[in-house]
């Protein structure tokens, strides 16, 4: 009779055998993010500088790969997403450090390079803050890995920003201008000054 050469294929979590070579394809585990902030809420006034702190933690049994967390203004300027009448603040970032990995900031936005994160194992990101105008914003940051999600509510946090305080721009003009005047002033004082002595 005529031989037929065939392959079985058996899944190493299965009993069973098969000549489907694609019964056995393992899809990549799936991992638990979380990001959390250590505070949701800001209030500075003008000027003022802070420290905002996330932490980014495995609470799966699978390690996480190419874990990035992005920080940027959102689109609204509202904590409850409604139209706002004070205006947008601003603030700049000084700088930022990471407990692994590495970050890098330009203006308002960070961006950072985690690498992997093990099972039950947390990074801790800080960044320095400096307000720079005053009104109400948010700011939404969210951690993204290579891998599928398990729950994905808790890859994001949202931080609500108070500035309060008015430019000091046009006070700093007119202290110019008094300085000047107070120092012409004074020469004048030390010209007659002079004169007395001369004439005694």
């Amino acid at each position: 009779g005529e031989k037929h050469e065939f392959t079985l294929y058996k899944c190493a979590d299965s009993e069973d055998w098969t000549d489907d070579e694609n019964t056995c394809v393992i899809s990549d585990p799936e991992v638990d993010l979380k990001l959390t902030t250590e505070s949701e809420r800001l209030e500075l006034d003008l000027g003022d500088t802070a420290s905002i702190t996330f932490t980014v933690e495995n609470l799966s049994t699978n390690p996480s790969s190419a874990v990035v967390v992005e920080f940027s203004p959102s689109p609204t300027d509202c904590e409850d997403g409604s139209d706002c009448a004070s205006p947008a603040a601003e603030v700049v970032i000084s700088s930022i450090v990471s407990s692994r990995g590495s970050c890098s900031y330009e203006n308002d936005q960070f961006n950072c390079d985690l690498t992997n994160i093990a099972p039950d194992e947390s990074v801790t990101i800080t960044a320095e803050i400096e307000a720079i105008k005053s009104g109400t914003m948010n700011y939404a940051a969210q951690v993204l890995s290579a891998q599928a999600e398990l729950n994905s509510d808790d890859n994001s946090s949202m931080i609500h920003i108070e500035i309060e305080g008015t430019s000091s721009s046009g006070g700093d003009g007119d202290g110019d201008g008094d300085g000047d005047g107070d120092g012409d002033g004074d020469a004048d004082s030390a010209g007659d000054a002079d004169g007395d002595v001369k004439t005694d």
